[in-house]
């Protein structure tokens, strides 16, 4: 019984990646746009968070291919 409950309890790990890759890709850009007036368009953390989202963005792309 105990062998039937663990078997038929999958993670779906790709599933759980994407879903967290595009979580965070969109929220650094969410957070990059939202700062980026204040801060200064060109300011290293908001230039970094916009690198982040397109990094995290990009690697979200690869994993669904």
């Amino acid at each position: 019984m105990l062998t039937t409950a663990v078997s038929s309890l999958q993670l779906d790990l790709g599933a759980d990646l994407a879903q967290s890759l595009s979580t965070a890709s969109l929220l650094t850009l969410v957070w990059a746009i939202i700062e980026s007036p204040t801060r200064g368009w060109t300011s290293p953390p908001v230039l970094t968070a916009y690198a982040v989202a397109a990094l995290l963005l990009t690697v979200f792309v690869v994993h669904q291919g």
